[in-house]
């Protein structure tokens, strides 16, 4: 396997794991997956186009969060954060814009 499929299997997995210990309430251990992510994955990256949708459930799970909380500041940080990564992502940009 070259080193590009290793590490999109690589961030993929870990955006997958992130999300499913949303599902499960996990959140410490969802943020932790998070965490490891963002110290991993690269800027931007256009060949990474496939892990788009695992972006968008991570960082929408970790807004949902907040959101429940009433913390709201926190949940648009973690949508802007979602952007950062697609920024031209219609989900997270519509759940933003519903938080102004």
């Amino acid at each position: 396997m070259d080193n590009f499929r290793f590490a999109q299997l690589k961030y993929s997995s870990i955006l997958i794991l992130c999300y499913q210990y949303f599902c499960l309430n996990d959140t410490d251990k969802a943020f932790e997956y998070l965490d490891i992510f963002e110290k991993a994955y690269p800027k931007r990256d256009e060949n990474f186009v496939v892990i788009e949708q695992f972006i968008v459930n991570a960082y929408s799970s970790a807004s949902a969060f907040y959101f429940v909380k009433g913390n709201y500041s926190e949940a648009r940080k973690y949508l802007n954060k979602g952007l950062e990564y697609v920024p031209n992502n219609f989900e997270l940009k519509n759940r933003l814009r519903v938080l102004k």
